[in-house]
């Protein structure tokens, strides 16, 4: 529980961060796709390693003077995330305090884990969308573009572990639930 309560704590600290400095300073860490006829040149002539760029390559940049409306996509990131993380340590927080006053019940823990569940597929997935729309934006803002580059896919630079972790905490709730119904069809009985 006090694990839950410093990332609830942590995570309003760092996303109110992360806005007022956003707001105030204009910058941004941003993951900008770069063509990859732009890195060709990027390894020392003199260095052994060779750089091979994939369809789309990715930097990161920091950012001075972005449009306003891009600088406020990045704080709608921010805030889904923190939102996001929040949500989830606040149910974890609330479930042990069940547990703790002996209220822990198959209603509880089923209702945390699909509540936990829900956030993180679509919470995780939905903070990572609206993070790579200001990663676009920000990219057609600053980068020079050739005719014959096209932009990453609809889910390029996601990860779809948040959905998978998401989905898998859903079906269990569901097999709580069903656990829950066998044990209270099963009780007082010999």
């Amino acid at each position: 529980m006090i694990s839950a309560l410093g990332v609830a704590v942590a995570t309003i600290a760092a996303t109110g961060s992360s806005i007022v400095a956003t707001l105030t300073t204009g910058c941004v860490w941003a993951q900008i796709s770069l063509n990859p006829d732009d890195l060709a040149g990027v390894a020392a002539p003199s260095s052994p390693v060779t750089i091979e760029p994939t369809v789309v390559s990715y930097g990161d940049f920091l950012l001075h003077g972005l449009p306003s409306d891009t600088l406020r996509m990045f704080v709608v990131a921010d805030v889904a995330a923190g939102l996001t993380t929040l949500t989830c340590a606040l149910t974890i927080a609330l479930l042990c305090v069940a547990v703790l006053r002996r209220q822990g019940t198959w209603t509880a823990f089923t209702r945390a884990t699909a509540v936990l569940g829900l956030m993180l597929a679509f919470g995780g997935t939905a903070t990572q969308w609206l993070e790579k729309q200001a990663f676009d934006t920000a990219s057609a803002a600053v980068v020079r573009q050739s005719d014959t580059w096209t932009e990453p896919g609809l889910v390029s630079g996601m990860s779809s572990a948040p959905l998978a972790v998401g989905l898998a905490l859903i079906v269990l709730a569901l097999c709580l639930r069903t656990a829950a119904r066998l044990a209270s069809d099963s009780e007082g009985l010999v």
